[in-house]
């Protein structure tokens, strides 16, 4: 009876010691050890995964790189200053009844000012080609009727006229030829070479700004000067004034050369720019 007693003590015994291991090897780790490792592992992996980015620009626009994206908040800041400007300044002008800025006050010059920057503006819009003939036409013109004769160079001063070189001194009446007085190139050579160099070793040119100078494609041009001119020698001093008028065609009228020829001088009285403006 006591064996019988001590086996079954020792089977239940047995029987206990097999169920708490069977839940040992069942369940290795705690429910608490388990969530502190996967935490350590997350934070591990995120520690190792999280990027570095830059921090982005605020824009309400899609642009394909970050310079685009600045160029355009750069460009709409500008527009905002700007704007702030126009609506934040405080001059007023009584006839305009506008309050403007210094930005937009050109809008309301007075119409001389407003004149004056359009012939600025005509004048900047000629083309560098037509700029360059008129240039050389210049160059000619006051090379043949100041530069020559101050320097009394007689041939440099024949050699600007073309072949068939006509001068006309008009006697007062533009509209009539009656009054007139022609030579052609042969009797000027001759007049001009006795009468401008020889008697007069001494001479001053003073020449206003060339005016009314149109270029008529790339051979042909027209320029007026108004002139003063003192020769002074031993038989005495002539003074001579006038309003040259020029016609210029390149490699003149027989197109032997490349060069500018004056082919027609038209010389007048002189006349104030404003009389002869209204008498045209």
């Amino acid at each position: 009876m006591r064996t019988f007693l001590w086996l079954c003590i020792g089977l239940a015994a047995g029987l206990a010691i097999s169920f708490a291991v069977q839940r040992i090897l069942s369940n290795p780790d705690s429910p608490a050890d388990v969530v502190e490792d996967d935490a350590d592992a997350d934070a591990t992996v995120g520690a190792a995964r999280a990027p570095r980015r830059a921090r982005a620009l605020v824009i309400t626009d899609v642009y394909t790189t970050d310079e685009a994206a600045q160029a355009a908040l750069d460009e709409r800041e500008a527009i905002d200053r700007v704007v702030d400007a126009i609506l934040s300044s405080e001059p007023r002008r009584p006839e305009s009844g506008i309050t403007t800025s210094g930005t937009i006050a050109g809008l309301f010059e007075s119409s001389a000012a407003a004149d004056m920057a359009v012939e600025e503006t005509a004048t900047e819009a000629i083309d560098p080609y037509t700029a360059a003939l008129e240039q050389e036409v210049v160059s000619v013109v006051e090379g043949f009727l100041r530069d020559a004769i101050e320097s009394r160079n007689v041939q440099a001063y024949l050699t600007a006229l073309d072949e068939d070189f006509r001068y006309t001194a008009d006697g007062g009446t533009p509209a009539d030829t009656a009054d007139d007085v022609v030579f052609d190139g042969d009797e000027y050579r001759e007049m001009a070479a006795s009468q401008l160099f020889e008697g007069y070793p001494i001479a001053d040119v003073t020449l206003s700004p060339p005016y009314e100078l149109v270029v008529q494609g790339a051979d042909m041009a027209t320029v007026q000067y108004d002139y003063e001119m003192s020769l002074r020698g031993p038989e005495g001093s002539r003074d001579l004034a006038g309003a040259a008028s020029f016609l210029l065609m390149r490699g003149g009228t027989r197109g032997d050369t490349d060069a500018w020829r004056i082919v027609d001088w038209v010389d007048s009285p002189l006349r104030s720019r404003e009389r002869a403006d209204e008498e045209r």
